[in-house]
């Protein structure tokens, strides 16, 4: 299975994957800090570097597109300098701008290597039916072959959305894979497949339980084809309808930065599936890409070499 997997990564190329959802700009200020202040007992951040990288679903779309996939990006930004900037750093062909929204940005301030603080300034209203409309509309003239929708509740996923998917996905014969926000947990029901965390799979389905059994109440919930739910430190378990199901242990290595470690695994899931691997290979490969960008900072990603070389080594407990 494993060499099969790595084999496959070859194939990340050939199939076109859409990523819908909410796209964020993430920024990182860089500095120090040396002192506390003599008007208040704080300490005073002394600015340095000032960076930016693509969040949420464009995080998603930028870990296909960096393992070599051919991805394209279907959401809404503001027409303000956030979106404007995000928008210079991916393909744009399936951004829809509009006016008077604000871009979500999400400024994270480290001292050396340790994050101090996060602001966050976000617009979280549910987009213009026009602006839901646009994307549709690109996404059907692209013409995807398969579907991931990264939801960080930020007004880009709704019920008509949802609907418009699931349709599209009905009419195409699409796998519609979720990376679910627990508060709209209402708009998924019929997907192909879910990957929450295991904090999320309990408010999934309404209570506590060994993973296997929150796998099984998801599957059945939901009406889903399969589960997936990541464990952190613990590694991945999930289970396809219908069939036994299994968990790998994390590939065990230091742990930097768990930011965007969720859009990988989506990522990851969605080349692999549309790569022709199993449900069980899929999380295998997810899993272990998950262990390199969390020993990356902030939400990173990971080439198709590095997945390979990491693949090679983890063959010692793999599946």
């Amino acid at each position: 299975m494993r060499a099969r997997g790595e084999s496959l990564l070859s194939l990340f190329e050939t199939f076109r994957v859409g990523v819908v959802g909410d796209l964020l700009l993430d920024c990182y200020w860089k500095g120090s800090v040396k002192r506390i202040s003599p008007e208040a007992p704080v300490p005073v951040f002394e600015k340095g570097e000032e960076f930016f990288r693509p969040g949420g679903g464009a995080n998603v779309g930028e870990n296909i597109r960096s393992l070599g996939g051919r991805v394209r990006l279907f959401g809404v930004v503001g027409d303000d300098e956030a979106g404007r900037r995000l928008a210079s750093m991916v393909d744009s062909a399936g951004i829809v701008f509009e006016k008077g929204r604000a871009t979500p940005l999400k400024t994270r301030i480290l001292s050396g290597n340790q994050q101090l603080l996060r602001i966050d300034s976000e617009h979280n209203s549910s987009v213009e039916a026009a602006s839901r409309e646009a994307v549709v509309k690109r996404i059907r003239e692209w013409d995807p072959q398969i579907l991931l929708v990264s939801d960080y509740a930020k007004g880009m996923v709704t019920e008509e959305l949802m609907d418009e998917l699931r349709g599209l996905a009905d009419q195409k014969g699409l796998p519609l894979v979720v990376d679910p926000k627990v508060s709209h947990r209402s708009l998924y029901k019929g997907v192909t497949g879910m990957v929450p965390n295991r904090k999320e799979a309990v408010e999934l389905v309404g209570g506590e339980g060994e993973t296997e059994e929150l796998l099984e109440r998801m599957i059945r919930l939901y009406a889903l084809e399969w589960g997936l739910i990541t464990l952190g430190e613990r590694g991945m378990s999930g289970r396809a309808k219908g069939k036994r199901g299994f968990s790998f242990p994390a590939f065990t290595r230091e742990v930097f930065d768990v930011t965007g470690a969720g859009d990988t695994v989506l990522a990851v899931i969605g080349l692999a599936l549309g790569a022709g691997m199993e449900l069980k290979e899929a999380a295998w490969t997810a899993n272990v890409a998950a262990s390199v960008v969390v020993g990356k900072l902030g939400a990173s990603t990971l080439s198709g070499e590095e997945l390979k070389k990491a693949l090679q080594v983890a063959r010692r407990v793999g599946p």
